[in-house]
């Protein structure tokens, strides 16, 4: 478990001027998609919407509650990125240099990547397949095993969403520091910004309070213990932690939100977020899916907006949830 993963919970509470008529549109848009897990929604300080539907195990008919875990898919990539960040602030890390720099058993075949190229995925490390996974028993086998495997392009050439690459980043940080990867989140990311349950978990099985994935609401469960997990609450004190300089200076959150790369029209990748403007309001996001879970963060920095949406179902249509939702927030009560 994550040094940073606690199993109690510490829920938030609604502020006093929570308007009891946007929480029930937000509720009322939920319920009309069957949802299952939790959502959270806030504008500056105060709290608009706080609550969960849906089951944590249909099978056992356990709820879901605001307090509940879930994992959070590539959601995490941000906070990933924010450590490799952390670490070139400290001098350990030049990102535009290879992703070897300072680690002498690097392979050859890696050399020529950066890590602006990882965190932009514009590596062109391709996915490993499960029989290439399957040879990876160390953080050298990793780099070697990667660093073989056939390439979507050369490095910088084009964008390639590839979560292989951004595996490195776990190898290559624990080779440079010695220290364990999780210690480093958890000193650099999680601590500074409040985390209390989040991390990678599930090793020894199951985790208290965390939901089970599902394929779809009251279906069949789907995935195992092993994943990152997080909450609603504490993706609100990242949402928080950004915005006030806990974890990352200015010059480096303007590099994280920054448009490097334009992947699909008006669709730009920072460093493990994506960006966008919605009604000329800029948006700062990125989505999660991993078995039995679906999920997005959302952050309007500019109007210290968060939107956090996690489901335990595969079926829930979070990218029309996300929109509608959007909506509520900058337009409430509008058809």
């Amino acid at each position: 478990m994550s040094p940073a993963l606690a199993t109690s919970s510490t829920p938030l509470s609604p502020t006093p001027d929570q308007s009891a008529a946007e929480a029930g549109r937000i509720e009322a848009i939920l319920q009309q998609f069957e949802f299952s897990g939790a959502v959270l929604v806030a504008r500056d300080d105060q709290l608009l919407y706080r609550g969960a539907l849906g089951m944590a195990d249909a099978a056992t008919g356990v709820p879901n509650t605001p307090e509940t875990l879930f994992k959070t898919g590539s959601i995490h990539k941000q906070m990933d990125a924010a450590l490799v960040m952390s670490l070139a602030e400290d001098g350990l890390i030049d990102i535009e240099g290879s992703i070897c720099q300072g680690i002498e058993a690097c392979p050859n075949t890696l050399g020529d990547i950066t890590y602006h190229q990882v965190l932009t995925h514009q590596s062109g490390i391709g996915e490993l397949t499960d029989d290439e996974a399957s040879l990876i028993d160390s953080n050298e086998m990793a780099l070697r095993v990667i660093g073989d495997a056939s390439r979507y392009s050369e490095p910088g050439e084009s964008f390639n969403y590839s979560t292989t690459a951004y595996s490195l980043l776990s190898a290559t940080t624990e080779m440079l520091t010695g220290e364990a990867h999780d210690k480093l989140l958890a000193e650099h990311v999680y601590e500074p910004a409040g985390l209390e349950h989040t991390g990678l978990a599930g090793f020894d099985g199951p985790l208290p309070n965390a939901a089970m994935g599902h394929t779809k609401p009251r279906g069949g469960a789907i995935g195992g213990p092993i994943g990152h997990w997080t909450s609603i609450d504490d993706l609100r004190h990242w949402h928080r932690a950004l915005m006030d300089g806990s974890v990352l200076s200015p010059s480096s959150m303007s590099l994280m939100e920054q448009r490097h790369i334009e992947f699909e029209p008006d669709l730009w990748y920072g460093y493990g977020v994506e960006l966008r403007d919605v009604t000329g309001r800029r948006e700062v996001f990125h989505p999660g899916e991993t078995p039995g879970f679906v999920g997005y963060l959302i952050r309007f920095p500019d109007d210290d907006v968060v939107i956090v949406l996690l489901a335990n179902a595969e079926s829930v249509d979070v990218e029309q949830l996300r929109d509608l939702l959007i909506a509520e927030v900058f337009d409430p009560g509008s058809p």
